[in-house]
């Protein structure tokens, strides 16, 4: 039986039907499934609303679930939309092309779950070897074979997915029930939950959850977009804005996390949503560009991503360098977000800048670490600066290396159009390890042979982004 997940029986209790027996029989058989046939990403998603996930990691490789859940380790989730190895030219992004060293946890997204109950490949040729398909599953679990520090989940589920096969009925009862069998395999139970306030208050019970789970992630990002807005939107705020009022007072990061804290959750279970892409709206007036302009709808797709509405972030950042004269870019101070314009398009997003205030932000409040989404947006291929996955490594060198006060010593060197400008830098550790991946991005103005240290991204005015777009910096320890 070549196809196992496929294969594999998810049965779904009714509302007064006993949870113990079907939840023995699911985790039996994936668990007896990885041991004899190797099938390493065999992470059950089951959806209880569209943005909620419970993740049964039973690969067996995952670290004992006592230490592992709230160590020292960064934590950082990151998500793997597999249909992006269908999209064209640079665009285009397979398994290899995935950074394991970068994420303490992979996630390939997404299998399915049949209305029989039964787990399904969404895509078989690229998912599965069979009849000549890609075989995307094992190069994916591969993944940690070749990086033992990285944990390999298969998501089943998806907002395309729907909820129509899934139950709201005895959540809590399902992840305690969950939770017993898999802490006895030494295995993780986490679920992904919506940033939405209003979802949390109708539907969550923050202490049962908390109490039964590992990890929750919260996504916070789409807080504004083109299909729920008739008006311009920040993508993922940390703050509420000035003007906001009403229900927009919640709609940021930090009124998600503080709802969740307030509600019993612990803080170091809390992971913090990045978006690696930004949400886009057509404006209905190109005379009036501010947070909270009318629209006539979504932005136009993406030369690679093709979805309305929504652009990568490598996207993004070409757009600014290839039409920098045409775009025109706003820092947002109140919600730490930039957002661009060019005639009637409009674009919310976030770069090394905004991000590095976010990672502080889960630095300073102790809580548990990140989750991305996704890493086939993130400037993979080192288009804009020269780094590849420059977002990637910001937010997991931000959050190990803000934890060390130790001194170190860098040699950067930039490029500018024909010469190689060599400079000494030391100082904290918890600045330098920043710059060692972005100095020439974020944490170093230059005008002519001169360079402007600063003590981080924050005060650089997103203006001076698109000089820097044009440096290409190496940098290393000495």
């Amino acid at each position: 039986m070549r196809n196992h997940l496929v294969k594999t029986t998810l049965s779904r209790p009714s509302r007064d039907s006993n949870l113990d027996i079907p939840i023995v029989i699911i985790i039996i058989i994936i668990i007896i499934m990885s041991v004899k046939h190797e099938v390493h990403p065999t992470e059950i998603r089951t959806s209880i609303s569209p943005s909620l996930v419970v993740w049964l990691n039973t690969t067996g490789a995952l670290a004992n679930y006592a230490t592992e859940a709230g160590s020292t380790a960064v934590v950082m989730f990151c998500y793997y939309g597999s249909w992006a190895t269908y999209r064209q030219g640079e665009g285009t992004f397979n398994v290899a092309d995935i950074d394991a060293t970068l994420c303490s946890h992979l996630v390939y997204a997404f299998a399915g779950v049949s209305s029989e109950g039964l787990i399904e490949s969404l895509d078989p040729y690229n998912d599965l070897s069979d009849n000549w398909g890609k075989g995307s599953f094992n190069k994916f679990s591969a993944l940690a074979k070749t990086n033992p520090d990285v944990k390999t989940l298969l998501a089943i589920g998806g907002w395309n997915h729907g909820s129509v096969t899934f139950s709201n009925d005895n959540f809590v009862l399902l992840l305690s029930t969950l939770k017993e069998y898999l802490h006895a395999e030494d295995l993780l139970l986490t679920v992904a939950v919506a940033a939405s306030t209003q979802v949390l208050e109708e539907s969550y019970n923050i202490s049962g959850i908390a109490e039964n789970t590992d990890y929750i992630s919260v996504m916070t990002f789409d807080y504004h977009t083109a299909s729920e807005d008739s008006v311009t939107g920040i993508n993922s705020p940390l703050d509420p804005l000035a003007t906001d009022t009403g229900e927009n007072l919640k709609k940021n990061i930090k009124a998600s996390i503080a709802a969740w804290v307030d509600g019993g959750a612990p803080k170091s279970k809390l992971l913090v949503g990045f978006p690696l892409y930004g949400r886009t709206f057509t404006l209905a007036s190109s005379a009036d560009t501010e947070i909270g302009a009318q629209t006539s709808g979504p932005g136009e797709p993406g030369v690679y991503t093709q979805e309305a509405g929504y652009l990568g972030f490598y996207e993004i950042c070409t757009k600014l360098i290839t039409e920098g004269d045409s775009w025109t870019s706003v820092y947002d101070a109140d919600s730490a977000t930039l957002y661009a314009y060019n005639d009637d398009q409009w674009v919310t997003f976030d770069d090394v800048k905004t991000f590095t205030t976010k990672a502080n932000y889960v630095v300073e409040e102790g809580l548990g670490g990140a989750m991305v989404w996704p890493v086939e947006t993130d400037d993979f291929h080192g288009i804009c600066s020269g780094i590849k996955n420059p977002l990637q490594k910001l937010i997991k060198s931000i959050l190990k290396s803000l934890s060390r006060e130790a001194t170190v010593h860098v040699r950067c060197v930039w490029k500018d159009a024909l010469n190689y400008h060599p400079l000494l830098l030391s100082g904290p550790a918890k600045e330098m390890e920043v710059m060692t991946v972005l100095v020439g991005i974020s944490t170093m103005m230059i005008t002519g042979s001169t360079a402007f240290i600063t003590h981080g991204p924050a005060t650089i005015d997103p203006r001076e982004l698109r000089l820097l777009f044009y440096k290409v910096v190496f940098c290393s320890r000495i």
